[in-house]
């Protein structure tokens, strides 16, 4: 799992809501703040393991 902090910029009650009204979100920030964590840790994006419905490529 990743740390919640990675994706501090967009709240749990801010997505439920995009969802209700369609709305899509830009992610990259997001992406950015975990291949930045996963660097600072030694792993690359290619190193993680999904569980759920993620995709990595």
């Amino acid at each position: 799992m990743l740390p919640s902090y990675l994706f501090s910029e967009y709240s749990l009650e801010r997505y439920i809501n995009d969802v209700k009204h369609g709305i899509e979100r830009n992610y990259e920030l997001d992406l950015e703040n975990v291949r930045r964590y996963m660097e600072r840790n030694g792993k690359k994006a290619e190193d993680m393991k999904c569980s759920g419905f993620c995709h990595v490529r």
